[in-house]
Formats: C-alpha cells, structure tokens, sequence
C-alpha cells in the first residue's frame, strides 16, 4: 500500500482501447462484460443499456512498477468517461516513443478534478498517465528544433536584355533603361474565389444513417456501439440520436474527425 499520489511506472506493448469494455460487478465478482453487442462471459447479447446504465466503462491498463523487487505485470481498471478517452492515447504516444517492442517509462497519477454541471459542483479523481519528463527529453535529438534550420536567400530576378514588353504586366522583363530594379513589377490582385454553393449547409447525405464502414472504424477507436453513441450524443447536445441507428452520416463524420479518424 502507499498514499502516493504518483508512481513511476515501464509501460509494456499494449492496446488499452482493446481492453475498454461495459462491466457490472457485483458482491461475487464480475457479472457482464459487455463489447455493446455481445456479452462475453456468457455469448449472448449485450444487456449494458446506455440510456439507463447499470453497468460502468471499465478501462484496463497494465504496468510495471521498477522500484519493486518483484517481477510482474500490475492491472489498473478504473471506471470513467475521461480515463476511457484519456488513458488509451497516452499509452500509445509513450509506446511509439519508446520504439517498437520497448519498455515506455512514464509516471501513473491521480489527478482531482472539477465539473459544474446543471447548477452542481462535482469533484472527482481521474487516473492519468504522464511522462517520466517532458517530450523533449523523450524524443532526445530526432526531432530538430522549430525554426533552428535557415531559410535560404533567394536568387535576385535577372531581366532579360533582350527581352520585349510592358512592365506594368505580371511576368515581363523590365526594358531597358528603365529606372526600376529587375523585379519590381506592378502587383495584380487576384479575383476572389467564388463561394461554393451551399457551403456550410448539410446535404441529404449527411442525414442519411451512418454506413458499416463508418461505425466499423468508429468502433476500431471506441470499441464499443454504447460509448459511440455517448460520443455522438455529447457532439450534438441539441439534436442527440435517439439510439445507434439514429446516428447520421454527418454526425459520425464529425466524431470520426474528432478522434483522429478519417471521414468519408
């Protein structure tokens, strides 16, 4: 037992988003784990219902702790929206600096936080994970410093001697004996771009209900049909679906675009 609040933590290869599901425990132990469509303890459907949940988004995360003697693999589950959302894109930006197969160091944290909502104060914990220091010591030197490169001068225009034409006009060489340095030529304002008709409006595509490949790659990122829908939900507070097959193209565009997904 230990009342720190961090702990240093080597995160090993893994995919928290695969081990997101809807759990109900009870005084025996787990009663359903649910993926939003099957229930996997026993292979029926999923009985987890979003509009009145008896069951909680349960997020697994494994590590080790190296200032224990013992060698093993310690599991977190904690249940909540934000380490649901939080926790996987940690575990996979500190991976991917650690390199392929590598140990990623990072420090495991209880963060309190503040939610007002409807007139009410919330305070919570949520579980985080950090790096061991700041990104810049983790990426080391494999990304160059923002602006340390220098821009290269570019080349002085040249007129041509024997060149012909108005220098009033984008492009022409400026004559001979012409007062005005080689390139400085009459800037010419380009017309404006016309608008596009019905920008900014939603097509009858867009109301259309979300396609299989839409809900195949939202689900690869929020694992299951419930936690979509929440999402989606929580996009669109003032027109929210009424269920999962209320969900519309459009909305699931913005989701899939909001959580790095590609759109089509």
């Amino acid at each position: 037992m230990t009342e720190a609040s961090e702990l240093d933590v080597l995160v090993p290869p893994q995919d928290v988003s695969a081990s997101q599901f809807h759990e109900l425990w009870r005084a025996g132990g787990i009663a359903r784990r649910c993926d939003g469509e099957t229930e996997l303890l026993s292979g029926g459907p999923c009985q987890c219902d979003p509009d009145h949940p008896d069951c909680d988004v349960s997020t697994h995360l494994f590590v080790l702790l190296p200032e224990l003697p013992d060698l093993g693999v310690w599991r977190l589950r904690t249940t909540g929206w934000a380490a649901a959302q939080e926790l996987p894109w940690a575990t996979d930006l500190l991976l991917r600096l650690a390199g392929p197969g590598g140990l990623a160091s990072g420090r495991l944290a209880i963060e309190t936080r503040t939610r007002r909502h409807e007139g009410l104060t919330r305070h919570f914990a949520v579980p985080v994970l950090r790096a061991a220091g700041s990104l810049a010591e983790a990426l080391g030197e494999r990304t160059p410093p923002l602006g340390g490169g220098q821009v290269p001068e570019l080349p002085t225009p040249v007129a041509d001697p024997g060149a012909t034409g108005s220098a009033d006009a984008p492009g022409d060489a400026v004559p001979a004996g012409d007062p005005r340095p080689a390139g400085d030529l009459a800037r010419v304002q380009a017309p404006a771009a016309a608008p596009v008709p019905g920008s900014g409006s939603s097509t009858p595509d867009e109301l259309q209900p979300a396609t299989e490949d839409q809900w195949e790659r939202a689900l690869r990122v929020y694992r299951s049909r419930p936690l979509v829908l929440h999402r989606v939900r929580e996009l669109h507070p003032d027109d929210p679906p009424a269920s999962a097959e209320a969900v519309t193209r459009g909305q699931m565009a913005r989701l899939l675009l909001r959580g790095g997904g590609e759109a089509r």
